[in-house]
């Protein structure tokens, strides 16, 4: 929608002066820029830029006030009994008001000039009423709820409820990654409940899977997930717990879990459901989610999950993340990742299909698919109703016709038509947009030029709007295949070269690639297809320490009909690994201590060497028998051992290379002593936490006395270390039992903590805490209050501003002086006036003394502490 510009937009943002136009306001001078007329500027609105005041002073007698909405809520009333209610609004001069677009008001209630809503409504529902208070050109516009109750007794207050769909039995899975389930709190009352602190489990974790923090508002849902702790032994599990709300509700829920025993076999998954059926009850054809399938490595080794689904026509396998993470595809031991099968058709009845996941030794794990869900009866009818292009070559220069389609309005109401296009077709413009009863219009769809090759099956949404402001839709299908896909032969393979000795006879540790590029008819065009690799027939022995040439036999996986001269589809591999080479012996260029710390700095690489492996040890004995102090392995050629106690080792260092896919290591190096003069503190414990909005609250204890405490916030971790800190705090004192970090940025975090003592001057670390994990779900607030109105009446100043989204509150003060800061900031100082903790749109300063003050506020998050940000930009204020 385009958007106007007011006339006399300055008239819209003037302050008042005080009673008989005597003593005025003056703003600091500055640009003045144009509001677009349509914003609403009611406080029920949200306001996310300040508007600037004119720099030019006015008396009462020019200003033109806009009209404020007083009213935010209306009652409920009843079908078929008189209903009367009076909206307000603020403003100098005359209101007038009116029912603004969109409103869907009930059939009996009329709102007049004056504000009144009366009459005797006829049907009962939930509508939405833009009111609308004009004075002059000005005008406000808020959006007010309305309900009408049937022929029974109004809403209550509160009517809050559990989804009856919730068990809370996970039934039986494997214990090697949590199951997941969620519980649907509703509220069919009229005020909002309040959920108390979600009570801690033993063998379940509990969360709120929205921003709610666990306020249910009225007319509302919120979905409570819970999901089974990872790695709970063999066995059955059952806990009962409570859900209580401050209004005195309870929710009493059994939950229960049957973990399963991993199977023994070294490649071996867990599909969860193995039986996939779609149906009416199911599926919803404005969701492409598709069903969950939860697959989970119940083997003895780590595997990359690859999908064969190459004789499914009707569905398609997605999972959750970019196919291009190559690494999320690999699941360890114990580790499990969610799939989605999707269909390709919103109605129907199809057969069984199987797809396949597959291992890397070949290993598939069947899922059956079926559907069953017909099509209703649309308010359309549509020919066609599928829209089939067929084949087409990616290199073509022209795409094919469009195609007509015609639609007939079935029902007897009048509606409008929208269309929008799906992805890769686009869409001509409809004959005729509005359809009365019986009506026909047409448009064409085609295929967008360029498109890259594959197969496309997307949907145009018909959008039916009617009369009564109802909406309704429904989806055609479009479908191509781009790329003519008619195999006409294979491309050439490079050979894979320089393999280093030993490597595991796998089709991923040799690099055996899982598609292959060929090329279809006349060589017009290339695709990817899958291909079989039979590697246990070849020569390879990774137990062979010469060098090896030997060939890879596989088939490629050709569709049916894409072979019509059905060719021959076999390609060959060949691969060559390289003999074996000892690697060297490293040797120390320098080893240093800084306080428990030991720095060690190698004088070259050692010879075939990809990495090194440090270690501090007692003596020789206790390095042949592997009782390592302190271990640091890295590619690099130095090394920091950290949190060493007290006392004479020895530092050593070996070269490792990875070998088949595991690790091979060389000798030790000559023996280095180092002497550690700095006694090692105990790790501190964190014994619980706490989440107040963006503040966290950490109870922290340590067995010990130490001087002091730093604390670290990080997005990720390496073994026991958290690594790339976000949040770095430092210098809580010893005696600390508790420790709030403030003002953290909404997201998820490792928490780690450190104790450290001073001897000399000098901080020594001891090593880090048990890393605990923290959400933070609202962050703190920098923008500043937008100053929407300000009056002087007598000796008592107003302000009406708005609080920024997101924010508990604001403190405003009047000072006498502020200072710009380097980054664009502002920093009052000297406060004669303050007004602190408040939430309404009006602050009132008053009995000011006349002078020349400045006016600016800050909006805060309250945590266990205020969490400030920026200030207003000053406005001078002159009181005579």
């Amino acid at each position: 929608m385009k958007k106007k510009f007011y006339k006399k937009i300055a008239a819209l943002l003037l302050c008042a002066a005080m009673a008989g136009g005597s003593q005025t306001i003056t703003w600091a001078a500055e640009d003045f820029t144009q509001a677009p007329e349509e914003t609403l500027f009611s406080d029920g609105a949200e306001f996310e830029e300040a508007l600037e005041f004119p720099a030019e002073s006015f008396s009462a007698e020019e200003e033109e006030y806009l009209p404020l909405i007083q009213t935010k809520r209306i009652p409920y009333g009843k079908a078929g009994e008189a209903y009367s209610f009076q909206l307000l609004a603020e403003s100098s001069g005359e209101i007038t008001w009116s029912m603004g677009q969109g409103s869907t008001v009930p059939k009996g209630l009329v709102l007049s000039e004056s504000g009144m809503l009366t009459g005797t409504p006829m049907e009962s529902g939930d509508f939405i009423l833009y009111v609308q208070a004009s004075v002059g050109e000005s005008r406000s516009v808020r959006k007010i709820e309305l309900h009408i109750a049937e022929n029974i007794d109004l809403i209550p207050d509160y009517d809050v409820g559990l989804s009856d769909f919730f068990t809370g039995d996970f039934g039986e899975i494997y214990g090697v990654s949590g199951g997941r389930e969620g519980a649907l709190f509703y509220n069919k009352g009229k005020k909002p409940v309040h959920f108390k602190d979600l009570p801690e489990c033993q063998y379940f974790r509990l969360s709120w899977r929205d921003q709610s923090g666990g306020i249910l508002e009225a007319s509302s849902s919120i979905w409570l997930e819970i999901t089974v702790e990872d790695g709970l032994p063999q066995g059955s599990y059952e806990e009962n717990i409570t859900l209580e709300t401050q209004e005195g509700f309870t929710f009493p829920l059994q939950l229960k879990v049957t973990i399963l025993p991993a199977s023994s076999k070294e490649y071996d998954l867990s599909c969860s459901p193995d039986k996939v059926e779609f149906n009416k009850a199911f599926f919803d054809e404005n969701s492409d989610s598709g069903c969950e399938v939860l697959v989970t490595n119940i083997g003895t080794k780590e595997t990359k999950v690859n999908v064969n689904e190459n004789n499914m026509e009707n569905y398609y396998v997605k999972r959750n993340i970019a196919d291009d993470e190559e690494e999320s595809r690999i699941l360890k031991p114990g580790q499990s990742e969610y799939f989605y099968v999707v269909p390709r058709h919103y109605y129907g009845t199809y057969d069984k299909e199987v797809f396949y996941f597959q291992t890397d030794d070949g290993s598939k794990f069947p899922v059956e698919v079926s559907m069953h869900y017909e099509k209703p009866k649309a308010p359309l009818e549509i020919t066609p109703y599928v829209v089939n292009f067929g084949d087409i070559y990616v290199n073509a220069k022209d795409v094919p016709e469009a195609q007509k389609v015609t639609i007939r309005n079935v029902t007897d109401e009048k509606m409008r038509i929208e269309l929008d296009p799906g992805e890769s077709f686009r869409v001509g413009k409809i004959s005729k947009e509005i359809l009365n009863p019986g009506d026909e219009a047409e448009f064409t769809v085609r295929p967008e030029k360029g498109l890259p090759v594959g197969n496309y099956m997307t949907a145009t949404r018909i959008w039916m709007k009617y009369e009564n402001g109802k909406e309704d839709s429904f989806l055609l299908d479009t479908r191509v295949n781009v790329g003519g896909r008619l195999f006409a032969g294979a491309l050439p393979l490079d050979p894979i070269k320089n393999l280093p000795n030993g490597t595991e006879k796998t089709e991923k540790a040799l690099g055996l690639p899982e598609e292959l590029k060929v090329y279809g008819e006349n060589k017009k065009t290339t695709f990817m297809v899958p291909v079989n690799w039979y590697l246990e027939e070849s020569s390879y022995d990774p137990e062979n320490k010469e060098a090896q040439t030997f060939q890879v036999r596989g088939t490629l996986v050709i569709k049916s009909g894409e072979n019509g001269d059905h060719l021959d589809t076999s390609v060959t591999m060949e691969i060559q690994v390289n003999g074996y080479q000892a690697m060297g012996r490293p040797v120390f260029k320098k080893a240093e201590t800084v306080t428990n710390y030991v720095n060690a700095v190698l004088a070259g690489k050692a010879e075939g060497a990809e990495g090194y492996q440090f270690v501090v040890v007692e003596s020789a004995e206790d390095l042949e028998k592997e009782n390592f102090i302190s271990v640091k392995k890295t590619d690099k050629l130095s090394a920091t051992l950290k949190y060493i106690s007290k006392g004479k080792y020895m530092l050593y260092c070996r070269g490792y290379r990875n070998k088949g896919g595991s690790e091979e290591y060389g000798d030790w190096s000559e023996g280095k002593e180092i002497n550690v003069k700095y006694v090692t503190p105990q790790a501190p414990d964190i014994t619980g936490y706490a989440v107040n909005n963006c503040d966290i609250m950490i109870n922290v204890s340590t067995p010990e006395k130490v001087d002091g405490f730093d604390l670290v916030l990080a997005n990720d971790y390496q073994g026991t270390e958290p690594v790339d800190y976000k949040v770095v705090k430092t210098g809580y004192s010893g005696t600390s039992k508790k420790i709030i970090v403030s003002g953290v940025t909404k997201g998820s975090y490792y928490v780690g903590i450190h104790s450290y003592r001073k001897t000399g001057g000098v901080k020594v670390l001891s090593r880090w805490s048990k890393l605990i994990s923290v959400t933070i779900k609202k962050s703190p607030v920098k923008t500043a209050p937008v100053i929407k109105k300000a009056t002087i009446s007598r000796r008592n100043f107003t302000v009406q501003s708005a609080v920024p989204k997101g924010a508990n509150g604001y403190d405003w003060v009047l000072a006498k002086k502020y200072a710009k800061n380097k980054n664009g900031t502002y920093t009052p100082s000297n406060y004669s006036y303050i007004q602190k903790n408040k939430s309404t749109a009006n602050i009132v300063f008053k009995n000011i003394k006349p002078g020349t003050y400045y006016l600016t506020g800050h909006a805060y998050v309250k945590g266990f502490q205020k969490n400030f940000g920026n200030w207003t930009k000053p406005r001078k204020i002159v009181i005579k």
